[in-house]
């Protein structure tokens, strides 16, 4: 359904609403009580027309918004949020995380790299929000040695977030260029976490898994009892789906992963026990 159809039928559905809500005084208590009854609990009425019209001002305010996300209209959101990161200043969340998403729909990396330094020198705590989100981009690069510093760097920061998965993605880097050996701690340190994050920890099993023999013997038992526990949770295929869409509508980098998850889904489905 078209965005610009859900705004009208929300707000003919809210009138509705609106005007059953304020005739049923009028129904039930008559004229001269309902009028009395408006009088002291007119404060209702006014939050309620206040609620709709901030409501309807965030729609009107973001209508292009929503109406380049509808139609998929990649360089005109790109166009869109550049105007309003770059020209009017407004680093926020949610222009930084369309904005990647949108560069990556149109493979435009430099895009990311110009925003990335606008991040970095306008806020960077914000850079510290959405620093996997930035990783994407170097892992895309397939430049091993420099995603691996990226996401030293990331780590080195306080209150990080995404905190497992840069630990994930700078395991991989190393893994990536050859450095097995410095991909061993990152890993282990999910293998030991409690994260919940179904894809991330088959991702790490899977890994783990391609260099059991360089596991010292109790991690080894770890990472097969971690590796039973996650082939119970996901055996049924609808909420190993489930688990998958949740990954994908949090974390971008589950979509571009998506062949090597879909690899180590196989893994495990063949692991016995």
């Amino acid at each position: 359904m078209k965005f610009k159809t859900i705004f009208i039928l929300f707000n003919i559905i809210v009138l509705f609403a609106f005007l059953f809500i304020t005739l049923i005084p009028l129904v039930m208590l008559g004229n001269e009580y309902s009028s009395l009854f408006w009088s002291q609990n007119w404060i209702l009425v006014a939050l309620f027309v206040l609620f709709i019209s901030l409501l309807d001002g965030y729609f009107v305010i973001n209508w292009k918004l929503f109406h380049y996300l509808e139609e998929e209209d990649w360089p005109g959101l790109l166009y869109y949020l550049e105007e309003k990161i770059f020209d009017q200043k407004k680093l926020k969340k949610r222009y930084v995380s369309l904005y990647i998403n949108g560069a990556l729909s149109v493979s435009n990396l430099d895009k990311i790299d110009r925003l990335e330094a606008e991040v970095r020198d306008k806020k960077p705590d914000l850079f510290r929000i959405t620093g996997l989100q930035f990783g994407v981009n170097r892992l895309l690069k397939k430049d091993a040695a420099g995603a691996e510093l990226f996401f030293h760097e990331i780590l080195a920061m306080d209150k990080v977030h995404d905190r497992e998965w840069i630990l994930w993605c700078l395991a991989f880097s190393c893994y990536s260029g050859k450095r097995v050996d410095e991909a061993m701690e990152p890993l282990m340190e999910i293998l030991e976490s409690k994260t919940k994050d179904k894809v991330l920890r088959l991702l790490d099993c899977y890994l783990l898994d391609t260099l059991r023999d360089k596991i010292p013997m109790e991690k080894q038992t770890l990472l097969s009892e971690k590796t039973l526990e996650l082939k119970k949770e996901t055996i049924s295929l609808s909420a190993w789906n489930r688990a998958l869409e949740k990954s994908r509508e949090s974390n971008i980098l589950s979509v571009f992963m998506s062949s090597l998850i879909e690899d180590a889904r196989k893994w495990i489905g063949q692991i016995e026990g």
